[in-house]
């Protein structure tokens, strides 16, 4: 049979990182659109509050973008944002 080269990559992913909004920001609307960085292809998860809003996926440069839904529209007030 033709031989098949593969590559092996046993090094974890860096973790996924939040760009925008910067800590600390207020922002006008109740559905900002978050952005980031990530491994390229990397599916991305958001929680707001502890909660699940949905997922993103890095471009091939490694940058991803979520705009929080409108069904799932932030309260006034701080919020927690996570990416992983």
């Amino acid at each position: 049979s033709t031989p098949v080269r593969i590559t092996i990559d046993t090094m974890a992913p860096a973790a996924p990182t939040l760009t925008t909004p910067a800590s600390g920001t207020t922002v006008p609307t109740t559905t900002p659109t978050l952005t980031g960085t990530a491994e390229a292809g990397a599916t991305v998860r958001i929680f707001i509050n502890g909660t699940n809003l949905g997922t993103a996926t890095a471009d091939a440069s490694g940058r991803w973008t979520f705009a929080v839904p409108m069904g799932q529209a932030l309260a006034e007030g701080p919020q927690q944002v996570r990416v992983d």
